[in-house]
């Protein structure tokens, strides 16, 4: 598996190595943190409401996501989800303060998908941009120890 951040331009900062929306960088490339971020999200609260926010995000017919879907999933496959994870979902406080470029919304899928391999556990949607173009899922390992994978497209949509 390719291990990467998904990712927009950041002109001067960050060129698109290809042509479209979102590109690969490299992790070793990325920027040291430079404060404390808290498993609460303090410093996030800290941050003034956004416009353009996932708060804001919707379907197009203007219906918004049933995040609520989240705890049947889990409960269904018998998994526990990163707290900072679940903290920041089921907040939308939080929500409002992260703006999103590319009109990214927060959608969690009908069921999560079982991985096999190396990375054996569970996907779970979370987020899309706007143009289904790019996709977010936790991979919820079975040895607790989880990452975020992005695809271009999500087969947690498709039967």
């Amino acid at each position: 598996m390719k291990t990467s951040w998904c990712s927009f331009e950041l002109p001067k900062y960050r060129p698109h190595p290809e042509h479209s929306t979102y590109s690969l960088f490299s992790y070793e490339d990325l920027p040291p943190l430079q404060k404390y971020l808290d498993n609460n999200f303090q410093w996030l609260k800290l941050q003034p409401v956004k416009e353009n926010s996932l708060a804001e995000g919707c379907y197009s017919d203007g219906s918004k996501p049933d995040l609520g879907k989240l705890s049947g999933i889990v409960k269904q496959i018998d998994i526990e989800l990163p707290k900072p994870f679940l903290t920041f979902l089921e907040s939308p406080e939080l929500h409002s303060r992260v703006r999103s470029c590319t009109d990214c919304y927060l959608d969690v899928a009908d069921r999560a998908v079982k991985t096999k391999g190396d990375t054996n556990g569970y996907l779970i949607h979370f987020l899309s941009d706007s143009q289904w173009c790019v996709h977010w899922l936790p991979t919820c390992r079975l040895f607790r120890r989880s990452f975020c994978c992005c695809v271009r497209k999500c087969i947690l949509f498709y039967n």
